[in-house]
């Protein structure tokens, strides 16, 4: 260490303090994000393909910041900003060896890198049946100015407009605009969500999509870094094996001032990357995060020459030069000044080299000598140790840190195994409560939805993938997962049985439908006393859809009765950390049932191959909504990817089921007692209230309170007046309304 680095007292900063808190209680955190990041990509995948038959793409990758679970560390900003690979289906690279695990459906190309930067190549075209070295043809090579462009092409036949008013019609307050940025095309969100909580991880600010060929194959190029010599072995021998078995990926983008930039494709690592930086300890990731937010602030108008890739190519290089099995929390300050002096020497020398690849120069292009000069001036002023803390000190981001957050951090420091905890528990339910909705809702493509036989079989891969990826899981999430999926699947497998029992001449009795459906039961290992409220829910759906009315009221009976005495906590508000802080305070963590605060409150959503089986009520909903989706999708492309799903909090709907039991059952004092509770728990500030309303206020009119439907279903207007299906409510009240009292005058 030298002269100058001894002056800074780099554990009496208060970041040092954050860094040794935060280290302690965020152990068990990269699973949740990992939990979360296994549903994002399945999500990412179905959307992609959404609006191709057949599919464009094999696989999403969800990188940068997010995929390298580093966001979740992020402390200083509120972005949440998400980088996802798409990667084609029909085409793959290689470059030593021809066909590796290509299938015969696939374009193969072959790197050519003549006249090429490092880093860059061309793509040739290789029919695998008769592959030769000779040049009697001439090649043929991808364009990757065209792939880039049918993209842009793709994104300018949407309207901004038009998504504004679809996130509007499904209840959220957002605008969406794109733009292009390097190979990849961005989307940029802007809500109005002011909820610190929901802000952070729930709503995302951008999504950065690029289009990507895998090659399967470690390049040449980078075999240097395999062989290279590392006195502090980081990464290890194992760990290498495993980032060369990623290869490589080539995206749509030529090198800055290339003849052949149009042709070009450059290699990225960032499936490498990755995992490099998922296997960091949690000091490294907590430097590579706080290194970015000043880059920010530090580089000013620079910023973008001094992208965060230069930042995690610095902490990749300081990461193999250092020992980082001796890196504290205490000291993260001379990491995060290590970092930057490596920027400084990159710059000195003109020549940021690529990790994986020596000879590519990051800084090609990118900077006049001017510009490189001020750089270096910047950066030497920011490294002077007289004044390296007070930079940082007055960096707004951490200064809003230092007055917000540290104060609390030290009271609990004392505290910080109950502080893990309480921690873990609340990112677990808001991560897991939000991604789980969102993959119920994004679950189908419209060839799945439509047949019940087709959805059951997707069901069955779906849960064979959570089952091969158990390690990656968290067992909660597993748990939480598989038990949405197995209810979902017992669905399916009704509304088949549904559509055979409506068209056989012998009907099922009450009697064979109940055993039908607790064979199903059994089969899928569910047990009822260890179901969350979404879960049992789901279940009674089944029953109720099939007429088991007394056995279906048997399951809601518990759920009504649990959540008038003791509320479900929805992650969905300001209030919601404190609620959950409160409970977790005094809850048994071993208790998974239907009380237990730590499980995601999943909605009810309702899917078209259910439709024959639903309640005409629930009917309206859905096929106002899918004739709404219609419209959007005949006006602009791309809106296939969003989902139009009637969804509901799963208390309202059991409230729901329950009146509709008892009225089956002619039971009016019971219809009437239940019909209070469904008031009650709809007026306590619910999830999806437009829904809730209208099937409240059809609930009303058919119980005879007519002015007081018509009162709940105004509500309903001014609650969302983008939706239909209130108006259609209305009107079939009115029709019905008249043709009684056209028989009455007749009579």
């Amino acid at each position: 260490m030298s002269k100058a680095t001894n002056q800074i007292n780099f554990e009496g900063s208060f970041l040092a303090d954050i860094a040794e808190i935060l280290n302690d209680i965020h152990q068990d955190g990269d699973k949740i994000s990992l939990d979360a990041l296994f549903l994002m990509e399945i999500i990412s995948l179905k959307q992609a393909n959404s609006s191709f038959p057949g599919g464009l793409f094999s696989k999403c990758h969800v990188v940068g910041s997010a995929g390298e679970c580093v966001s979740c560390l992020d402390v200083f900003s509120n972005e949440s900003d998400v980088d996802v690979m798409c990667v084609m289906k029909s085409m793959t690279a290689f470059e030593r060896h021809p066909g590796r695990g290509s299938s015969e459906h696939e374009q193969c190309y072959q790197f050519d890198d003549t006249d090429t930067l490092p880093g860059y190549v061309k793509l040739k075209l290789i029919i695998l049946e008769d592959h030769t070295d000779s040049n009697e043809e001439a090649a043929t090579f991808l364009p990757s100015c065209e792939i880039r462009q049918n993209v842009l092409n793709i994104y300018n036949d949407t309207s901004s407009v038009l998504f504004s008013q679809m996130f509007q019609l499904l209840g959220n307050n957002m605008s969406v605009n794109w733009f292009n940025n390097g190979p990849s095309f961005s989307t940029s969100i802007k809500s109005d969500d002011q909820n610190v909580l929901t802000r952070k991880w729930a709503h995302i600010n951008s999504v950065d999509s690029v289009v990507a060929i895998q090659c399967r194959e470690w390049p040449k190029i980078a075999d240097e870094w395999i062989e290279r010599r590392r006195e502090y072995e980081w990464p290890a021998g194992a760990l290498i094996e495993e980032v060369v078995e990623t290869g490589c990926c080539l995206v749509p983008i030529g090198g800055h001032m290339s003849c052949h930039k149009d042709l070009e494709w450059r290699i990225s690592f960032v499936l490498a990357e990755r995992l490099l930086i998922r296997r960091m300890s949690f000091v490294q990731r907590f430097v590579y995060s706080l290194s970015k937010t000043i880059k920010k602030e530090v580089f000013g108008v620079f910023s973008d020459v001094i992208s965060s890739y230069i930042i995690k190519t610095a902490i990749l290089w300081v990461s193999e030069e250092s020992d980082v099995s001796k890196w504290r929390p205490k000291m993260v300050l001379l990491y995060v000044r290590l970092c930057f002096l490596k920027i400084l020497n990159f710059l000195q020398a003109d020549f940021c080299q690529n990790y994986f690849m020596r000879a590519c120069n990051l800084f090609h292009a990118k900077y006049s000598e001017h510009d490189r000069l001020a750089l270096i001036d910047i950066v030497t002023n920011f490294l002077n140790p007289s004044h390296f803390l007070k930079t940082l000190n007055n960096i707004k981001s951490i200064q809003n840190v230092k007055k917000n957050m540290y104060n609390y951090l030290r009271i609990l420091s004392s505290h910080t195994s109950t502080l893990k905890d309480l921690r873990n528990g609340i990112l677990y339910r808001y991560v897991s409560e939000e991604t789980m909705n969102q993959f119920m809702k994004g679950l189908f493509s419209k060839t799945e939805e439509a047949d019940p036989v087709v959805a059951i079989k997707y069901l069955s891969r779906l849960l064979r993938q959570v089952k091969e990826n158990n390690d990656q899981l968290s067992d909660r999430f597993r748990e939480t997962l598989v038990e949405n999926l197995s209810a979902l699947q017992i669905r399916a497998v009704t509304a088949d049985a549904y559509r055979n029992m409506t068209s056989s001449p012998e009907p099922l009795s009450t009697q064979q439908r109940f055993e039908f459906l607790q064979n199903l039961i059994e089969e899928s290992k569910l047990k009822a006393t260890e179901l969350s409220v979404g879960g049992l829910t789901q279940i009674a759906h089944s029953f109720f859809s099939l007429g088991c009315v007394e056995n279906c009221l048997h399951l809601l009976n518990p759920i009504v009765d649990m959540t008038r005495s003791k509320p479900q906590i929805r992650m969905n508000n300001y209030m919601s950390m404190i609620n959950l802080l409160a409970v977790n305070l005094f809850s048994d963590p071993s208790c998974l049932g239907i009380s237990s605060p730590l499980r995601p409150v999943v909605d009810i959503q309702f899917y078209s191959f259910e439709l024959p089986m639903l309640t005409r009520d629930i009917n309206i909903e859905c096929l106002l909504l899918e004739l709404q989706h219609a419209y959007y999708s005949n006006l602009c492309f791309g809106t296939e990817g969003f989902t139009f799903k009637v969804s509901l909090d799963p208390v309202i709907y059991a409230c729901y089921m329950k009146f509709k039991c008892l009225r089956r059952m002619e039971d009016n004092i019971g219809s009437c007692v239940a019909l209070r509770e469904f008031e009650e728990m709809t007026n306590k500030g619910i999830c999806h209230r437009y829904t809730a309303l209208n099937l409240l206020g059809c609930c009303l009119w058919e119980n005879g309170y007519k002015e007081k439907a018509i009162l709940m279903l105004g509500r309903s207007v001014r609650e969302n007046r983008g939706r239909l299906a209130t108006y259609y409510h209305i009107a079939m009240m009115l029709n019905g309304e008249m043709r009684q009292r056209f028989e009455v005058c007749t009579v």
